[in-house]
């Protein structure tokens, strides 16, 4: 772990810190006033230009006191217009307080009484945006595994860790049913295991909470799969395996604003596709157009992917959760209530899904199916079937599509070979065991309801499974098979948003705009040296 922690520490030491204004309440002034921060009233009954800075505060149960020094005009009009980040950063550590409106204060009453709170209808600040600055240090060391597992639990809203073990210790494999957020949401997902092997004729996997949520598994098992030696075996969405024989790279890819990005994607080597930040397209969608090679009386082919959700999306739907302020509870409680197909079509329509479309005899393109979410701590090789019956020629084009910066993508290849016959056997688990010793085995043999719940972080159990004869002349591919949700553990912000904005969000494409905006945002954003 020695190098993983000097990387986060550098970081740490380094990292973007975003500033910004934002609002308070009265229970924060006894903290700001303790810690030295430069208080100034605003007169709102006569406009901007009295300002008044109360030094030395003093702060009773219901009066403001200090040391009264009128501000003057031009000052005060940069402390009020200070709303960017540049001027957030230079105004940092002050903190506004605004008379009602009405409310007129000459300096001989402020001396002699202060400022009464009841007299205060609003207080601001200007300060680190804890959430952003946390989001860039993610960007910071993505690519770092083991110092990401420590700052997980504090920064990622995802899904279950799974871990097996092989002769050479423990291997992280990747992340069970992502985007799975509500009991109605509870999805089937089979995760290829590259890494296990069998330890004393058992295979062992531990399925870890690693994040800020209550996590519910309902099922979980083994499926080995023996198949043809060269072949290479994949489980799509709906459960059925296909067999890849002869997966080939795009002869072109291009993004959607025509920029050739094949390079990036015709080989599995973390030099991947991570979206165009520069496109300015009305939906906020990022994605590309692949052509391939199709023989002639192929009807059908298997479209391959090496891919993961960017750690921004990670971010961005936390930073979309805060958003809702005091409204989270009622929201979270009216989805609760809401049938799955209607929060999937909101997942859909918000581009959050990777969605695959062909172009067909006509020239239009005709929406096929799409990828889950894999979650973004490691690469997920996935596959599926596309019905190719409306495309004529040698060739096909593929056109993949998400939300803004919501998907990167390691390898794209297309394999339209027949799938193999291929031995599936399911393997119930032989023991499972929480960190706390106790049999938990009984409430993940069947999808029954009665889950294995992991409500706190680092919840644990630890799984082995028997180990099964090979068929002869077969090679073996093993899946761990999961169906579960997990529910998000996210404290309200104390603020009261406004109804009209937050319907904004049930609109199309409303999520990939709002990511765009942030992304910007924060690329305009000069940053405060290191704290």
């Amino acid at each position: 772990m020695a190098i993983p922690l000097t990387i986060i520490a550098i970081c740490g030491q380094n990292a973007c810190i975003r500033w910004h204004r934002h609002a308070l309440t009265e229970k924060d002034l006894p903290r700001l006033v303790r810690h030295d921060r430069e208080i100034f009233l605003v007169n709102s009954g006569t406009g901007r230009s009295v300002m008044w800075q109360i030094g030395d505060p003093v702060l009773t149960n219901d009066t403001l006191k200090g040391r009264i020094v009128q501000v003057s005009e031009q000052i005060a009009s940069r402390i009020l217009d200070a709303h960017t980040a540049r001027g957030a950063k230079q105004q940092r550590n002050r903190v506004l307080l605004y008379a009602k409106t009405g409310s007129f204060f000459t300096e001989n009453e402020l001396r002699a009484q202060g400022v009464p709170l009841s007299d205060i209808s609003r207080i601001e600040a200007f300060d680190v945006d804890a959430g952003a600055t946390v989001g860039l240090s993610l960007l910071c060391t993505a690519g770092v595994f083991g110092a990401m597992i420590l700052i997980i639990a504090a920064t990622k809203s995802s899904c279950p860790f799974v871990f097996t073990k092989g002769i050479d210790g423990n291997h992280f494999e990747g992340e069970l049913f992502s985007g799975a957020i509500y009991p109605q949401l509870q999805r089937h997902d089979r995760l290829p295991l590259q890494y296990i092997e069998p330890v004393n004729g058992r295979y062992v996997v531990q399925l870890a909470n690693k994040a800020h949520e209550e996590q519910s598994t309902d099922l979980l098992e083994l499926l080995a799969v023996d198949h043809a030696p060269g072949s290479r075996p994949l489980f799509d969405r709906y459960g059925t395996v296909h067999s890849l024989r002869a997966p080939q790279p795009p002869t072109t890819a291009v993004d959607l604003n025509g920029t050739d990005v094949r390079e990036l994607i015709i080989a599995r080597d973390d030099s991947a596709w991570r979206g165009d930040e520069n496109n300015m397209r009305p939906e906020a969608n990022d994605g590309m157009e692949l052509t391939f090679h199709k023989p002639l009386d192929v009807r059908h082919g298997k479209l391959v992917i090496t891919a993961r959700n960017s750690f921004w999306l990670d971010h961005l739907y936390g930073l979309f959760l805060d958003e809702l302020g005091t409204y989270a509870p009622d929201i979270e409680r009216k989805n609760l209530e809401q049938p799955a197909e209607r929060l999937k079509n909101w997942s859909r329509s918000q581009r959050l899904p990777l969605s695959v479309s062909v172009q067909i005899a006509s020239g239009e393109w005709k929406h096929m199916d799409q990828f889950e979410l894999a979650g973004p701590m490691a690469w997920r090789e996935d596959v599926l079937m596309l019905d190719l019956g409306d495309v004529v020629g040698d060739e096909v084009r593929i056109r993949l599509d998400c939300g803004f910066q919501f998907w990167d993508i390691d390898q794209v290849a297309f394999d339209p070979s027949d799938d193999d016959s291929m031995l599936v056997r399911t393997i119930p688990m032989e023991s499972a065991t929480d960190r706390n010793g106790r049999n938990v085995r009984a409430s993940m043999l069947t999808e029954d309801g009665q889950c294995y719940f992991q409500p706190h972080v680092d919840d644990a159990a630890t799984i082995a499974f028997p180990v099964l004869e090979m068929a002869s002349g077969k090679e073996r591919s093993l899946f761990l098979h999961g169906a579960g949700h997990y529910h998000i553990l996210r404290p309200a912000q104390d603020f009261t948003p406004s109804l009209l904005y937050l319907r904004g969000f049930t609109k199309p494409d409303a999520l990939p705009n709002y990511s765009r905006d942030r992304w910007h945002e924060l690329e305009k954003m000069e940053f405060a040296q290191p704290l």
